[in-house]
């Protein structure tokens, strides 16, 4: 049997310090609670991808317009807000099924051949200021966007619509 000496490693054969490796132990930075409204984990269903033939159009028949849009958004973020108080677990399905409801109606106005991605933010009114910015590489001739702000006593919340046309 051999002895419990003769297991350690000499010191030529040592395990050496890792660049990724943490000597000191973190301290926690920052108080701030964040809920993600969309865990890649859940609710991961997949669709049949719809294929089109190539129709050659390279315009929509019918263009996304805004003005059309807003009220949905603004309706949707009304009806489902007034009078919630802000709450991170309720406020983060609610963030979800906000966003599927105002997808399910805008996608009813039939916009063909346009993409419907719908980006809500449901925030707590603690005397800040909120800046909610986003970027996209589109073409600024067929794709557009639509946009609705909400807030009560406890909350705030955006709704936006981008319809980006799917050739």
């Amino acid at each position: 049997m051999a002895d419990s000496t003769d297991m350690q490693p000499s010191p030529s054969r040592a395990r050496r310090g890792s660049l990724f490796e943490v000597s000191r132990p973190l301290a926690p930075v920052g108080s701030s609670i964040m809920s993600f409204a969309c865990e890649p984990h859940q609710e991961d269903h997949r669709q049949q991808k719809v294929l089109y033939e190539n129709t050659y159009h390279l315009e929509p028949t019918t263009r996304f317009h805004p003005e059309h849009v807003k009220p949905i958004i603004q309706d949707v973020l009304e009806s489902s807000l007034q009078g919630m108080r802000y709450d991170p677990i309720t406020c983060n399905i609610t963030c979800r099924a906000v966003a599927q409801e105002i997808k399910q109606k805008v996608k009813q106005l039939n916009y063909e051949r346009y993409r419907i991605v719908v980006v809500t933010n449901i925030g707590q009114k603690r005397d800040q200021d909120v800046r909610i910015g986003s970027r996209c590489v589109w073409d600024s001739t067929r794709d557009n966007f639509a946009s609705f702000s909400f807030e009560n006593a406890h909350l705030f919340a955006t709704g936006t619509v981008y319809a980006v046309y799917y050739e």
